[in-house]
């Protein structure tokens, strides 16, 4: 008969071996939409293993238009343990949709990244005036339709729209626009005459299109 199993402590117990597993790393939001120098920060972690190791954190690009380079102020961070960030700024030199990755290894050659898309767009949309609101008139909420180009100036498309602002005497429902017609209606007007009603419309790069006047 075999005898009884005793329970270890301390020092005479087997040491189970810590499994180590992929650390999180997080590059930054889905897409951004950019026209000029940003900065981006990525992180790394892992709180499940409370491994404290260096780190080697690197920017790379993964994909990109054609003759498109992405520049980074600061492609690699070695940092000394984990809940590690790199910061760097970006820019890129052709307008175009880019994926941008974060690798981050450890000295035992574990590795794991996170990508980013940068959406790279430095056109201006432009506003063109395709149906004019009848005058005289009296319609106190009367419509114009306004044509869009550039306001997705980078393809593909990722649901882009531009933000519409107002300037003068009017004020519309409309906050945004797509490219294409565009029947932005007015808020409700007093009798009288307006000439200094406009519209212009700024991209999600934050390109700023003209100045449109509404002809009343």
């Amino acid at each position: 008969e075999e005898p009884a199993s005793e329970e270890c402590e301390g020092e005479d117990c087997p040491v189970e071996p810590k499994v180590q597993q992929k650390f999180t790393v997080y590059a930054g939001v889905d897409v951004y939409y950019k026209n000029s120098v940003f900065e981006l920060t990525g992180e790394a972690s892992d709180l499940k293993t409370g491994l404290s190791e260096p780190l080697d954190m690197r920017w790379s690009l993964i994909s990109g238009p054609s003759g498109g380079k992405v520049i980074f102020s600061k492609a690699k961070c070695l940092v000394p343990s984990f809940a590690a960030y790199c910061k760097t700024e970006i820019s890129a030199t052709k307008d175009g949709v880019y994926k941008i990755r974060l690798k981050v290894s450890n000295p035992k050659k574990i590795s794991s990244y996170d990508d980013v898309a940068l959406v790279w767009d430095t056109t201006a949309p432009i506003l063109k005036e395709v149906k004019k609101i009848p005058t005289p008139g009296n319609d106190p909420n009367p419509t114009v339709v306004i044509n869009s180009t550039a306001i997705n100036a980078v393809k593909p498309v990722y649901n882009r729209f531009g933000y519409i602002t107002y300037g003068g005497a009017c004020a519309g429902h409309d906050v945004s626009a797509k490219d294409g017609n565009n029947a932005i209606e007015l808020l409700k007007l007093d009798d009288g005459a307006y000439d200094d009603c406009t519209i212009q419309a700024q991209d999600m790069a934050g390109n700023f299109s003209n100045v449109l006047k509404i002809s009343k």
